[in-house]
Order: structure tokens, then sequence, then C-alpha cells
């Protein structure tokens, strides 16, 4: 929020400007939306071609033991 520059003393507007043109974007150059996190499908399926069945079940098993479980009450 900003005030309107009538609402300054003229010998103020200049940091109005200043603001608005270092603390505000046009539409045209707001950042970008964020990458979704993670990897692709394809990604994946590279890297479980890469580790072994053994690998692969322990891994499963250590995300079910350590991170499968949500406390409601802790949110």
């Amino acid at each position: 929020m900003a005030p309107q520059p009538e609402e300054l003393p003229e010998k103020y507007r200049y940091l109005l400007n200043w603001y608005e043109r270092e603390y505000t974007r046009p539409a045209r150059e707001e950042a970008p939306a964020p990458k979704s996190r993670g990897a692709s499908a394809e990604t994946l399926l590279k890297l479980m071609g890469r580790i072994s069945r053994e690998d692969a079940e322990e891994i499963i098993r250590i995300v079910d033991d350590c991170c499968g479980r949500v406390d409601a009450n802790e949110w």
C-alpha cells in the first residue's frame, strides 16, 4: 500500500517514484510461476531401472515406516 502522490508534500514525491520503480513490477515482469518440485515420472523410472529390486523394496519399506504416518494433532 502506498500513498497517492497528491497526499505527499512535493519534496517527498520522488520517494514514491523510487518505491514504485524498485518495489513494484508491471504484470509483464512478474516472476515466473515456480517450477513443480520433484522429479518427473520419466526421471523416476530411469532411476528405478538402476536400482536393484531389493534396494527399491527397502526404500519403499523405509518410506512407509518413517513417512507414512501423519498425526492429525500435529497440524
